[in-house]
């Protein structure tokens, strides 16, 4: 196994509506549903996340979860809708990072020889797992049958990330790895086209080093605004 890194940090940039105009961006057109972008990359020291939810609702929360027998502390970032609180991503206190965005829908069909789970595995995933290949492991030893309309992207403390579809699983060979509202299973990387994507992968590929401020800089050019 890889030495751990120096630390596993996660970016949140959320919006809030802005009556006065519309500003400008390169996403201002799209769907606010189809607007995240996420990213994980790693050198030998340091392994960062950054995702931009993107969603109108003010209110965005933060809350903490702490360790218990047989589970990791967790950290969630989401929305409140009513009574309920609703997680879009995180991180554990293993050094666990996830977070996920809408596609389009795809038809998985049932394994008969797995059991299934009776909740999102993403989140037993943060309660059990403390690297990539430990979720990857989980998910499948599972019956993922059913429809699926999104995709995951999952890094640890160790450099390793995995985006994992619903038919299959995609994982990081370079410095860096994203995901926005597309299923990269169904297009060449040279055909790729999304805004969002090209736009984070263009700064990855002129950026001199890893650091928060690079992330930063993704986020903020990447983001959508109302």
């Amino acid at each position: 196994m890889k030495k751990p890194m120096f630390l596993s940090i996660v970016l949140l940039s959320t919006i809030t509506p802005n009556n006065a105009q519309l500003i400008k961006s390169v996403v201002s057109e799209l769907d606010p549903r189809q607007s995240c972008t996420i990213f994980y990359a790693s050198d030998s020291n340091t392994a960062l996340a950054g995702n931009n939810e993107d969603w109108t609702s003010p209110f965005g929360t933060i809350w903490f979860i702490p360790a218990e027998k047989g589970k990791n502390g967790r950290v969630y970032f989401g929305w409140k809708s009513h009574d309920r609180i609703i997680p879009q991503g995180g991180m554990n206190d293993q050094g666990l990072f996830w977070d996920g965005a809408t596609t389009e829908n795809i038809e998985v069909p049932h394994d008969s020889t797995k059991p299934r789970h009776n909740t999102n595995l993403i989140f037993k995933a943060m309660e059990e797992c403390a690297t990539v290949d430990d979720v990857i492991e989980l998910f499948d030893r599972y019956d993922q049958g059913g429809s699926w309309n999104g995709h995951y992207l999952i890094g640890d403390r160790f450099g390793n990330s995995a985006i994992i579809e619903p038919l299959t699983v995609i994982r990081k060979t370079g410095k860096y790895q994203i995901i926005t509202n597309f299923l990269q299973s169904k297009i060449k990387p040279e055909n790729i086209k999304d805004t969002r994507y090209r736009l984070a992968e263009n700064i990855f590929k002129h950026a001199d080093g890893l650091s928060v401020n690079l992330f930063r800089k993704i986020l903020n050019a990447a983001h959508w605004e109302e």
